[in-house]
């Protein structure tokens, strides 16, 4: 049997800075909502798992949230994506990841 996990009150979102000089500017949504826009500043040499993203206070419900790289031929580096859950039992698939 499958288990339903529903995102409990905290996602956060951790990338790289890298030393190329271009600075990556992200906007993060969560259920269409205002969008948050990074424009992540270089700080020295290379910086990983910098926090981009956090929300709080979210709901023990099921969410999207969807991260844009808003850099015209740019890369936008992430490191990995902390999500609370909370288990509630059930057939739905833990986490769906989409791409475009």
């Amino acid at each position: 049997m499958g288990r339903s996990y529903y995102i409990g009150p905290t996602v956060s979102v951790y990338g790289t800075i890298t030393t190329d000089g271009v600075h990556p500017i992200s906007n993060y949504t969560i259920d269409s909502g205002f969008p948050y826009q990074l424009v992540a500043e270089q700080q020295g040499g290379e910086q990983n798992q910098q926090l981009f993203f956090r929300a709080t206070g979210l709901a023990d419900t099921l969410h999207t949230l969807v991260i844009t790289n808003e850099m015209d031929n740019g890369f936008l580096f992430l490191d990995y994506i902390h999500v609370n859950f909370v288990d509630v039992g059930g057939l739905v698939p833990p986490l769906a990841l989409h791409t475009e």
